[in-house]
């Protein structure tokens, strides 16, 4: 793994004697989980990112034609309508389920979850029942596409999380009611956060054209 420019970090499950080893339980993990194609693209796009790191470097050699790049494009240039790199593509995990399908059965979970530490009567409940809600809207189908504005007004799970903290600090640990719900509170931050850099970013809907240009183009 590259740090910066100048140092290196190798794992030592990859150095030495192990290193033939541990490569090849990865690569079988790739394999296993049907990810061979995005890791031919990874590589490529490393090699290609290196050749322009070399080339922006000025050490490609001083004879080396950079002009002929340009020709180069030319040639290789591929006719056809312009498909544009998603940037921001919605992956289900290896599990089958979304970001927001995971988080939807931990507040399942956590709705029916016994505690030997338990918060106010009125907030739990509350929070309980918030939960229930959220996590219905979190595990339907397409639930990427839900507005940021719609998940912040149906997951708050509690409005004022002070009294939260305090008995987290005083009393960590799983079986502590207010530390269950501050870690989930910190997770549907984390999905409104996506959601809304998604739809910063225009990639929630992509204009039809785009997406019938792209289903030609592969």
């Amino acid at each position: 793994m590259t740090v910066n420019d100048k140092e290196h970090v190798t794992l030592p499950q990859f150095e030495g004697v192990m290193e033939e080893e541990s490569t090849r339980i990865v690569l079988s993990g790739v394999h296993n989980s049907g990810e061979d194609e995005l890791l031919q693209r990874l590589k490529d796009f490393t090699v290609l990112q290196r050749l322009f790191r070399l080339a922006f470097n000025g050490q490609l050699g001083e004879e080396f034609p950079v002009e002929k790049l340009v020709d180069l494009a030319r040639q290789t240039h591929t006719p056809g309508p312009p498909c544009p790199t998603p940037r921001w593509l919605n992956r289900d995990k290896l599990t089958g389920e979304s970001e927001e399908q995971v988080i939807a059965i931990r507040l399942q979970e956590l709705a029916s979850q016994n505690f030997e530490r338990r918060v106010a009567v009125e907030v739990g409940d509350a929070a309980r029942a918030k939960a229930q809600e959220c996590a219905l809207l979190l595990k339907a189908p397409g639930s990427y596409l839900i507005p940021s504005g719609r998940i912040e007004n149906v997951c708050t799970l509690v409005q004022d999380s002070s009294s939260l903290l305090s008995d987290c600090k005083k009393n960590p640990g799983d079986k502590t009611e207010s530390c269950a719900l501050l870690a989930a509170n910190l997770s549907l931050t984390s999905i409104v956060g996506i959601h809304k850099m998604r739809e910063a970013l225009g990639a929630v809907n992509p204009p039809k054209h785009i997406q019938a240009a792209c289903a030609v183009a592969q």
